[in-house]
């Protein structure tokens, strides 16, 4: 049996919750009417990088969707400016971005998705991103967006929509057997 090293073990943990954060988000904009593909990839020096979304909305409009699932802690101004500045200024992905859709990056809906933006960094940033051309979501509004709109009924077309039904579905007992501990 081979083993593996626990560096490995983490690469593939990242990656598993890396795309399962886009996979949220990309339930999001198709519950919106959006038609998405993710990790589109393209070459950085000595490696390469990925678009997480990118895809159209109902009416035809371009949009590329960055994700940025840090749940652990939230996002403050410097970093979530910083992260919209290099978001934009990626040539290479705009390239990548621009040929895969056949359209200019001017025709462009731009959303950054952020884990949650700190208080004191909210308004800021979202101003900043304004300015700039690019829409900022969180992922609180959209997991109650997604809980809103999620029918506990037949089978959901994706895990992400499962998994959003049975916690609609059991949500009220786990918390009850958890309050009891």
């Amino acid at each position: 049996m081979k083993t593996l090293s626990p560096y490995l073990v983490a690469v593939e943990y990242s990656l598993a919750m890396g795309n399962f954060n886009e996979q949220i988000v990309k339930q999001y904009f198709e519950l919106k009417g959006y038609y998405l593909q993710s990790d589109v990839k393209f070459p950085v020096p000595r490696n390469y990088s990925d678009i997480d979304l990118i895809g159209f909305s109902s009416g035809g409009k371009p949009v590329i969707v960055e994700v940025k699932g840090w749940h652990t802690t939230s996002v403050g101004k410097a970093l979530g400016v910083g992260e919209i500045d290099a978001f934009l200024k990626n040539e290479r992905m705009w390239k990548k971005a621009e040929a895969y859709l056949g359209k200019s990056r001017t025709e462009f809906e731009k959303v950054n998705v952020f884990s949650e933006l700190g208080k004191d960094s909210r308004e800021a940033v979202k101003k900043h991103d304004k300015a700039n051309g690019v829409d900022v979501l969180e992922f609180p509004e959209i997991l109650v967006y997604l809980f809103k709109n999620t029918e506990t009924g037949p089978e959901p077309s994706s895990e992400v929509l499962q998994m959003v039904r049975v916690i609609k579905q059991f949500g009220k007992t786990i918390i009850g057997v958890l309050k009891k501990e």
